[in-house]
């Protein structure tokens, strides 16, 4: 519209019906962030930039600090895993586990062939190094009874497909998950 690019903030981005984790907040249900909407400050950022770089307006307070400072310290997936183990522990011991968290493991939107990069299958196996981690020690947590992981790609990577551009795959993890269970429902 010759109006020059429509900045990026709440107003805009949010959605009518809010996040996931704005639904949380709403019905007090405890939430907690590793990535998800929640921004790196750089690895020269000094540990209070950090601890405030949560990101959208209702992930204040809700956002390891921990996960931040490994991901603006350019950590792989797999590092960044630790901080949640690290976390999950602390919660076991506090009884303090949140009913809700949500997680972005992003290593496996690979930089290509960028000279000192990490090829497109070491970046994609240290996201499923760093899956397999967090799905470990879950399975291994005394909450594990009453959890279930879900996965999905944040899209269809390589774009649509017969049936629709948004479809992806997802997994359920979870120990009341159908085990051999394939359901191809749109």
């Amino acid at each position: 519209g010759g109006r020059g690019r429509q900045p990026l903030t709440e107003k805009v981005t949010v959605p009518p019906a809010g996040y996931i984790w704005d639904l949380c907040a709403a019905r007090a249900i405890s939430y907690r962030s590793y990535g998800e909407y929640v921004y790196a400050t750089g690895p020269d950022a000094p540990p209070e930039a950090l601890a405030s770089s949560d990101g959208a307006t209702s992930l204040k307070g809700h956002a390891s600090a921990a996960w931040q400072a490994a991901r603006a310290a350019s950590k792989r997936d797999y590092e960044k895993a630790d901080a949640f183990i690290a976390e999950l522990r602390e919660f076991e011991r506090n009884n303090t586990l949140p009913r809700f968290m949500i997680m972005s493991l992003g290593e496996n939107h690979t930089q290509g062939t960028r000279p000192g990069a990490f090829t497109p299958k070491a970046a994609v196996a240290s996201n499923d190094l760093a899956l397999g981690k967090i799905v470990e020690a879950c399975t291994q947590s005394r909450y594990w009874k009453e959890m279930a992981i879900f996965v999905i790609e944040d899209d269809a990577q390589n774009g649509p497909d017969h049936v629709d551009a948004h479809r992806t795959v997802g997994f359920v993890i979870s120990p009341y998950t159908k085990r051999g269970f394939v359901d191809s429902t749109l």
